[in-house]
């Protein structure tokens, strides 16, 4: 065989499956709507300015999905086929492992161009209304495209390390992160290290601090007219950098295909669940006593709770960012970094990041049990399914409750010291509703996602679950929200959004719209576990949500 015969099967599958017309038509459905909203917000600005706001924040949006594309996509394309026991069948064959590297890399990349396709003649728009030109176009195109590639080879790449669907796309993320800020963040790192410390040697410093151009964030800064202009070179550079990682991630996995067929997981890959047994049992008694506890605590809850590092990986990220930012805070020297009201902004993706991440591990018993068979043993056990619900949503509290509880924490003794230090101003009740929705909302976001992701996780046809998640608790009520709100705007602007009452009017319809649409999501989630269960668990895999 060739390599263009696996190529072409890959591409006949991918694109009769349903989820690429899906997918496409809501990539082009969003940008239609983002556009539209922009343009009648700004609709009063001149035309080549308006132009430029819509290609600018379009272009972020699009470059966003391109670099979190091999989270989504590719994470999961080798190590499925590892978990299935399939991969070494392809090696039967004359197929070498670029082959199946490319193959694998085509079948994930189709949907994802697809989706960033259907936002190209969107960005197109810009050029019409002015203020955009067409080579500056062109340059943003280009990068977007060498951006979702290489986001993509890094997801295969990942995959091919380990052979778990939440560990492959916590490790494709952890490499598009690095890929993503390695050079700023070595830049930045070291240019205070020097200046804090005042070596002699700091031209160093200013030499490494020039490396931030090695990132895609810069290509796509770099691309507009100004920019471009001022240093032609600094684009073309960071986009040849973007490509050659891509290209080595594509050859490390293909040079990495062809051996680890041949062994078990637990003596190749990334074995995180190893590392977190021996950190934490150092005996087989420790072990013992471990494991009788969690039987004692709920059988699921012992099935789920598998001995490693998955239940700390909460309390890691946590730790990991609040020592990186304190030791950026202690390099600067800068007041700044310890503002309530900036830790309080930054609480937002703190909270968003606990979501994510139990969007990540909510659908991934229950569809692990269907697919192994083991939920058919589960239910010919004296547990009963409100039981076994009950289990699995312990199982969880065990790994987040602890982190969530520490952030809420944090963010009520903040909240507390600026309430008091603006309690003298006019809108100072404003804080303690923030605050109090801000904090409650994470609880109720977090109960809602475990019960959504554990039915999504019973009846879904693939891993592909979280996205569903995300979107229906997280990224649904927002939409809602600027469409309702822009609506009211547009209709009564001069009666209820002044000056005085529009900030209590969008914490109000925040709150109860997240609350509403967490009702509604909770209520049928929970009807079709306690209800539904033994039919869906006996059905095939398909989607019922």
């Amino acid at each position: 065989m060739t390599l263009l015969p696996i190529v072409a099967r890959e591409l006949r599958v991918e694109a009769r499956r349903r989820a690429s017309y899906w997918g496409r038509s809501a990539a082009g459905l969003v940008a239609i709507a983002v556009f539209a909203w922009l343009f009648l917000v700004e609709r009063h600005a001149a035309a080549s300015r308006l132009g430029q706001t819509l290609f600018a924040v379009l272009s972020t949006l699009a470059y966003v999905f391109a670099a979190l594309a091999g989270v989504g996509f590719s994470a999961d394309s080798i190590s499925r086929e590892r978990r299935e026991g399939t991969l070494g069948l392809l090696f039967l064959t004359d197929l070498r492992g670029v082959d199946v590297a490319l193959g694998k890399l085509t079948a994930s990349s189709l949907s994802a161009i697809y989706g960033l396709l259907a936002s190209f003649p969107v960005l197109g728009l810009c050029l019409l209304l002015g203020g955009v030109t067409g080579a500056e176009y062109s340059r943003v195109v280009g990068v977007l495209v060498v951006v979702l590639l290489t986001s993509l080879a890094l997801g295969l790449l990942a995959s091919t390390w380990v052979a778990e669907p939440v560990s492959a796309a916590v490790t494709a993320l952890a490499l598009i992160g690095g890929w993503q800020l390695g050079g700023p963040v070595v830049a930045g790192l070291s240019e205070l290290v020097f200046k804090r410390f005042g070596w002699a040697w700091a031209d160093l410093g200013v030499r490494l601090g020039e490396g931030k151009w090695l990132t895609p964030i810069s290509a796509l800064t770099g691309a507009g007219a100004g920019p471009y202009q001022a240093a032609p070179g600094a684009y073309g550079q960071a986009l040849v950098f973007c490509a050659l990682i891509g290209v080595a991630a594509v050859a490390s996995a293909s040079a990495r295909l062809p051996r680890i067929w041949q062994h078990s997981d637990r003596k190749t890959g990334v074995n995180w669940t190893g590392w977190g047994r021996r950190g934490r049992d150092h005996s087989a008694a420790g072990m013992d006593a471990h494991r009788t506890r969690l039987l004692e605590l709920h059988p699921v809850v012992w099935l789920a709770s598998r001995p490693g590092v998955r239940e700390w990986i909460p309390w890691l990220v946590l730790l990991g960012g609040g020592l990186l930012y304190t030791l950026l805070a202690m390099l600067s020297g800068a007041p700044e970094w310890w503002a309530d009201e900036l830790l309080l902004a930054l609480s937002f993706p703190v909270n968003g990041l606990l979501k994510c991440g139990m969007a990540l591990a909510a659908p991934r018993q229950f569809f692990d049990d269907r697919r192994s068979g083991a939920m058919e043993l589960l239910l010919t056990t004296p547990v009963t399914i409100p039981g076994l619900v009950r289990g699995r949503l312990r199982a969880l509290q065990r790994q987040f409750f602890g982190p969530t509880v520490a952030v809420a924490v944090v963010e009520l003794f903040l909240g507390i010291r600026l309430f008091l230090a603006e309690a003298q101003a006019a809108d100072f009740f404003v804080w303690p509703l923030l605050l109090t929705g801000h904090v409650a909302l994470l609880f109720f976001d977090l109960v809602t996602i475990a019960w959504l992701g554990n039915w999504i996780g019973l009846s879904a046809t693939g891993t592909r679950s979280t996205g569903p998640v995300i979107f229906r608790v997280l990224v649904l009520p927002w939409v809602l929200l600027l469409g309702g709100m822009s609506a009211l705007a547009f209709a009564w602007r001069p009666t209820l959004f002044n000056q005085d009452h529009w900030v209590e009017a969008l914490l109000v319809a925040w709150l109860g719209g997240s609350s509403l649409n967490n009702l509604f999501w909770l209520r049928r989630a929970r009807v079709g576990l306690l209800g539904s269960f033994r039919e869906i668990a006996a059905g095939p895999l398909r989607s019922r949500s």
